[in-house]
Formats: C-alpha cells, sequence, structure tokens
C-alpha cells in the first residue's frame, strides 16, 4: 500500500494552484489531464506545471485566466480534442482566496476516515484485544 494506492481514491481540490499539477494530478474529473487529453498533453511545452504556473492575472482584480502553452498549433485532427478541454478549462477556473486540498472521493462529503482508508484501500488488519485475535 503506497501513495500510487491512496491517491486513486483522492481528488485535488484547487484554489492557489501551486500544490496540484496541471497535467498529472486527478483535480478535475476522474482522471488526469494527460489522461483526458494525450494528443494535447503530447505537444505541452511544460509538463510539469502546477496549475498556479498555468493562470496567469488579469490586471489588479483577483481574477485569473488560463495560460496553457504548445510547442505548435493544433492540427486539424486535433482540433475537437482541444476545443472541448479549452471549454473545459474556461468553466473551471479555480478561486484565488483559498488553499488546494485534497478530497476523498468514496465519501460524499468528501471526508476522510479510517474505515474508508481501510475499506477500499484493502489493508489489512490484524488486531489483537484481550489475547483474542481479529482480522486477518
Amino acid at each position: 500500500m503506497g501513495w500510487e494506492d491512496f491517491s486513486k481514491n483522492c481528488q485535488f481540490v484547487v484554489g492557489l494552484g501551486n500544490r496540484v499539477r496541471f497535467w498529472q494530478d486527478g483535480w478535475y474529473g476522474d482522471q488526469p489531464l494527460q489522461v483526458a487529453f494525450p494528443r494535447l498533453y503530447g505537444i505541452a511545452i511544460d509538463k510539469e506545471a502546477s496549475v498556479e504556473a498555468s493562470l496567469s492575472r488579469l490586471g489588479v482584480e483577483d481574477r485569473r485566466s488560463w495560460d496553457i502553452r504548445f510547442i505548435r498549433e493544433f492540427n486539424d485532427w486535433e482540433m475537437d480534442e482541444g476545443l472541448l478541454f479549452l471549454r473545459l478549462l474556461g468553466a473551471n477556473t479555480p478561486p484565488l482566496d483559498v488553499r488546494d486540498r485534497m478530497r476523498w472521493k468514496l465519501k460524499l462529503n468528501g471526508s476522510l476516515t479510517l474505515g474508508r482508508i481501510i475499506i477500499s484501500c484493502g489493508i489489512l488488519l490484524q488486531l489483537s484485544f484481550r489475547g483474542k485475535e481479529y482480522g486477518e
């Protein structure tokens, strides 16, 4: 049981974006953007960028706009994927006034309990109480 097993059950909730990787972390939808948009990931200039680095400020206000850069323009066969990607981003600009956090995907309110970790990650426990063994 390691980070890979644990992180499959978590989703990043982006605020400032400085602790969440734009392409690799699962912060939008059910999968990382590099998996959802593999062609675009292949032509992205900065594959290790954070969400924060992928946004630019608009004027003096607390507004931001997406600034994702690619090594070339989209080809004809990439246009549909590119437009879907841009629509997705346009509808999801994270707020500036909250910190990044992780949310437990397997519970409706996003809270994390030890019981949920044990059940969803398949952790086997060996408990001993007053000389009796429980678990496997």
